[in-house]
């Protein structure tokens, strides 16, 4: 796995920083791509960015069934996402629907 540079939202220069780790509605450094792990209902942040990730890691029942309903929130609100998913082989397969 390669280091990708990264600052926390209040470090010096992070306004330059390709990534920054934040929890601010803020696109500080005018990224065009943001990684989410929770719902973020704010639609008008949203349309900031080309590109949302909403990131999670399926390690009980409840964090599927709580990101399978903000998925459906998505939806409803006009995002539509894929669900891209590591298969066997290690390799990403795209799904339409919520499938774990």
């Amino acid at each position: 796995m390669d280091f990708l540079p990264h600052l926390l939202y209040n470090d010096i220069g992070s306004e330059k920083t390709p990534i920054i780790i934040s929890n601010q509605k803020d696109n500080k450094n005018q990224s065009n791509f943001i990684l989410i792990s929770s719902f973020l209902d704010d639609t008008v942040f949203l349309d900031l960015f080309e590109k949302t990730f909403y990131i999670f890691s399926p390690i009980n029942q409840s964090i599927i069934e709580n990101v399978k309903n903000n998925w459906n929130k998505y939806q409803k609100i006009g995002f539509h996402e894929k669900l891209l998913k590591k298969d066997n082989d290690g390799k990403w397969k795209e799904y339409s629907d919520f499938i774990i």
